[in-house]
């Protein structure tokens, strides 16, 4: 039982399971959100990184618990569930899963506090109030989303990948720059998400699914887009924020591009739509 608790494990127990795919889930969440956050402060760079961490793993526990629902409740009002975990996990969790769910919250709680600590320490200001309001609204949507089991997903999904996309900083920004993080990184990734995501066979949109086509074409296609859109947006309005966007999408589609030739040449073989 006692390694579902520690935060991110689940995740990549049961979702990111390959090294690559492990790599992946850096080079497309972590990173990026970092580098975001990071623009926005002026010094203290060392306690930001420390502070980021613990907001990763904190929100990350707590988003597990949506993971952990869907895998051990959810199913059980699926007709062709997909099972992630092995028979002895079910076990354990059928057996202690309140017990699993209040300790991760527990450890969340002592983490946040630790934040608190050293933020109080170092006079690193940090916004505990809207970090637990965000906290609060994606296990709201994290249920939404379990529940639901029907095209109205692709909207629940939508809602819970863009807060996530976001969610870490919310410990660490003030509000007045939550705005512009929240549509830089909107368009990062949680678009190209979901529409990826409303294209699976369950949801029965043909003409879409065709629209779409292959995953890793369409990758390229939307950062070329996304790239040419932002460069000329740079050119008629120089901004410093501008300069930042630019780069993370040259950033997101030098790692597709790459991404693409890898599957392409039979390097890598992708077995989940998380990366």
């Amino acid at each position: 039982m006692l390694k579902f608790l520690i935060p991110c494990y689940y995740l990549f127990y049961s979702r990111l399971k390959s090294k690559i795919e492990k790599i992946s889930w850096f080079i497309i969440y972590v990173i990026p959100i970092y580098i975001l956050g990071l623009f926005y402060i002026s010094s203290d760079y060392f306690i930001f990184t420390t502070i980021f961490i613990l907001s990763i793993l904190i929100f990350n526990s707590i988003y597990e618990i949506g993971y952990i629902e869907n895998d051990t409740k959810t199913i059980l009002n699926e007709e062709n569930p997909t099972l992630r975990l092995k028979v002895k996990d079910y076990d354990i969790f059928k057996e202690k899963y309140f017990i699993i769910i209040f300790l991760k919250i527990f450890i969340s709680s002592s983490l946040l506090f630790l934040a608190y600590i050293l933020s109080d320490i170092f006079l690193f200001k940090i916004y505990i109030t809207q970090f637990l309001i965000i906290l609060f609204l994606i296990r709201i949507l994290f249920y939404m989303h379990n529940k639901i089991r029907n095209r109205a997903n692709i909207i629940t999904f939508f809602t819970l990948s863009t807060t996530k996309y976001s969610a870490p900083l919310f410990l660490i920004l003030p509000l007045n720059n939550l705005l512009s993080v929240w549509i830089i990184s909107f368009f990062l990734f949680p678009l190209l998400r979901t529409i990826e995501h409303s294209t699976k066979k369950k949801y029965a949109f043909i003409e879409w699914i065709g629209f779409v086509g292959n995953h890793d074409i369409f990758r390229v296609k939307y950062y070329s887009i996304m790239l040419i859109t932002v460069c000329i947006i740079n050119y008629l309005y120089t901004d410093t924020t501008l300069l930042v966007v630019l780069l993370l999408f040259i950033y997101f589609f030098i790692f597709r591009v790459s991404s693409y030739f890898l599957v392409k040449n039979k390097l890598y073989q992708r077995y989940n739509t998380l990366s």
